[in-house]
């Protein structure tokens, strides 16, 4: 990447050339209201709402994965997504303890 420093953009008096190296991808934290392409975007998110749907719907792997994708678009969250798309109600005790148990598993694996 290179960073410029200037009084305009066609007067850069200042340019350097940086490299970034991290530990790896960062990963946000999950809440509620997430919308559904950064759930899909998260490994560690995709896998725990995966076998979630898995086990409220009684679907299969590439069923629950279709379900997600279907909801990849979505502007609103991702339990509001997958109420009003597939009618599927959640608890808040439901809700709670599937962002809990992935924020866990996203602040073990930093």
């Amino acid at each position: 990447m290179t960073i410029c420093i200037g009084a305009s953009s066609r007067n850069m008096r200042l340019t350097a050339r940086v490299t970034c190296e991290t530990r790896g991808r960062y990963q946000r934290r999950i809440a509620p209201d997430t919308q559904p392409v950064f759930i899909l975007d998260n490994p560690i998110a995709f896998q725990a709402f995966r076998r979630f749907l898995q086990d409220k719907v009684g679907i299969d792997a590439p069923g629950a994965e279709q379900m997600l994708e279907h909801c990849r678009n979505s502007f609103i969250g991702i339990f509001t997504t997958l109420d009003r798309r597939f009618r599927l109600p959640f608890t808040d005790a439901e809700v709670s303890l599937l962002i809990d148990d992935i924020n866990t598993a996203i602040s073990i694996r930093k």
